[in-house]
C-alpha cells in the first residue's frame, strides 16, 4: 500500500529511479558468467563499496506511468530488470495483494534459465527525485511453484483482499503496527479441526497486550498509577477460520479514540499472507479503587495514534438486550475463568456466548459477533444466557448473559452464524 507515487519518478532516468514501493529479489548468477567489462565493474564495487552488489536483481515497482506488466532495464544497470507490477494513484491508499511466478519473470526479463534466489528486499525511496514516499508492506512469501500450479487461478480468499481494498484508508503509522506469530494448538480447536472464535479473540488480546507493554502502555504501566484496562466493545469479523497446527500472524495498531475510549484494529493472516479474519475493539481506562471509567491519559491521545483507518466500521449504538425470564443457567464462574483482574477474562464471555448456543442448527459456526461488555464476573457467579434468532435475518442470533439470581446483564452480543 502506497500514499501516492513519486510524480517525477521514471523508469527509463536515473535522476527519476524512484519509486514508492519496490520489491528486490536478488539471484545467484555467477560472475565468471559476465563479460569482461561487467567484470572490471564488479571487481570495483567489491573493493569500494561495504555491500555484497548482486549481478542478477528483479525489481518489482509500483511506478508512476509505466504500463503494468511492462519490463525495464535499471537506468543505473541492466543487472537489474525493473517490472511495473502496479501503475499510478488509482490504487493508492488500499492494500494491493501480489502474486508473482518469479522463474518465469526472470527469463522474460533477462532471456535465460534463473539462478538460486539469495534473498528479497523491500524499498521506499525519493533521494533521485527529491520527493517524499511513504508505504506500507504486508508479508513477503516466497514458495515453489509445483507444475499444478495455475497463479492466474483466483483463490479461495481473493474477495477477502478486495474486501479490504474497497475501502479508502488512510495509513496508520507504521511505527506502531505491531506483529505477532502463532500456531494454531490443537486445544484451540472444535471438532471441525479449525480454530474457535474464541482461539482468535485471545490472539488478538495476546498481540494488544504485547504491543501495549512494547508501547509501555501496559495494564502494569497503568496499574502503577490506580488504573486499568477494560475492554468496552469488541468487534470479530472471520473469512476463513485456521485449521489445526497452522501458523498465523496478528497485525494490530492503536488509534486515539474520543477521549473516553480508545480503539485497537487486529488483521490475522495466513502464511501465505491471506487475510483471515479482522476485529476492532474499544478500550476503556478505569480507576480501580472508584470502579469508574476516566479520561484517557494524554499520552494514549497523542496525535500520532491519530488514523482513520479500521478495518470495520466503528460500532457505536447499543446492542440489543433480550429479556432474563428466559435465561437458561449455563456454568458457575470458577478459579480458571478468571484473569490477571481477578475477574473473568472477556473471551470467556465469548466461550458462553458461543459454546452454549441452543438455537444454532446444522453444525454452523460463528463468524462474526459484536459484544459489548456491562459488569465483571468474579468466581462463584451464576451465569445464565438468553439467546434469540432475528425474525429477518435468520443466520444471526442476539445473546445477553446473566449472572446470579438478581440476573445482573453483564454482556450483550450480536452473532451471526454459516
Amino acid at each position: 500500500m502506497i500514499e501516492s507515487v513519486l510524480e517525477s519518478g521514471d523508469v527509463t532516468k536515473k535522476d527519476g529511479d524512484d519509486y514508492a514501493a519496490h520489491v528486490y529479489i536478488t539471484f545467484d548468477y555467477p560472475v565468471f558468467n559476465l563479460g569482461f567489462g561487467d567484470k572490471i565493474k564488479y571487481r570495483f564495487y567489491q573493493t569500494f563499496t561495504s555491500f555484497d552488489v548482486p549481478t542478477r536483481a528483479l525489481n518489482y515497482i509500483w511506478v508512476n506511468k509505466a504500463e503494468v506488466g511492462s519490463i525495464h532495464p535499471n537506468p543505473y544497470t541492466d543487472w537489474v530488470q525493473v517490472l511495473a507490477v502496479q501503475s499510478g494513484n488509482n490504487k493508492a491508499e488500499t492494500w494491493q495483494s501480489e502474486k508473482r511466478n518469479i522463474p518465469e519473470d526472470y527469463k522474460a526479463a533477462f532471456g535465460e534459465e534463473p539462478p538460486a534466489i539469495t534473498g528479497s528486499q523491500i524499498m521506499t525511496d525519493s533521494d533521485n527525485t527529491g520527493e517524499s514516499a511513504r508505504s506500507a508492506f504486508g508479508k513477503l512469501i516466497l514458495r515453489k511453484v509445483s507444475d499444478s500450479d495455475n497463479l492466474n487461478d483466483k483463490c479461495k480468499y481473493r474477495k477477502f483482499w478486495q474486501y479490504i481494498s474497497s475501502k479508502k484508508l488512510k495509513m496508520p503509522n507504521l511505527e506502531y503496527s505491531y506483529s505477532v506469530p502463532f500456531k494454531v494448538r490443537s486445544y484451540e480447536v472444535d471438532h471441525n479441526k479449525e480454530a474457535s472464535v474464541s482461539a482468535i479473540c485471545n490472539y488478538f488480546q495476546e498481540a494488544a497486550g504485547l504491543h501495549a507493554r512494547k508501547l509501555d502502555f501496559d495494564i502494569s504501566d497503568l496499574q502503577k498509577q490506580g488504573l486499568t484496562w477494560i475492554l468496552y466493545k469488541l468487534q470479530v469479523k472471520v473469512h476463513v477460520y485456521p485449521e489445526r497446527w497452522e501458523s498465523v500472524q496478528v497485525k494490530t495498531w492503536p488509534s486515539t479514540g474520543d477521549g473516553l475510549r480508545a480503539y485497537r484494529d487486529y488483521e490475522l493472516y495466513n502464511e501465505n499472507d491471506e487475510l483471515l479474519a479482522v476485529g476492532l475493539s474499544q478500550w476503556m481506562v478505569v480507576d480501580v479503587r472508584k470502579k469508574r471509567p476516566v479520561k484517557m491519559p494524554d499520552e494514549l491521545m497523542s496525535s500520532r495514534y491519530k488514523t482513520d483507518r479500521h478495518v470495520l466500521d466503528l460500532h457505536k449504538s447499543n446492542l440489543k438486550k433480550l429479556d432474563s425470564d428466559k435465561a437458561n443457567f449455563i456454568t458457575t464462574a470458577g478459579l480458571n475463568d478468571l484473569d490477571m483482574n481477578k475477574h473473568v477474562n472477556n473471551v470467556r464471555y465469548i466461550d458462553w456466548m458461543t459454546g452454549y448456543n441452543l438455537l444454532e442448527k446444522d453444525q454452523k459456526k460463528c463468524n462474526e459477533i459484536i459484544i459489548q461488555f456491562s459488569a465483571e464476573t468474579k468466581a462463584g457467579d451464576k451465569i445464565y444466557l438468553s439467546n434469540q434468532t432475528n425474525p429477518n435475518l435468520n443466520s444471526e442470533i442476539n445473546c445477553t448473559l446473566f449472572k446470579n439470581n438478581d440476573k445482573q446483564i453483564i454482556a450483550i452480543a450480536r452473532t451471526s452464524w454459516s
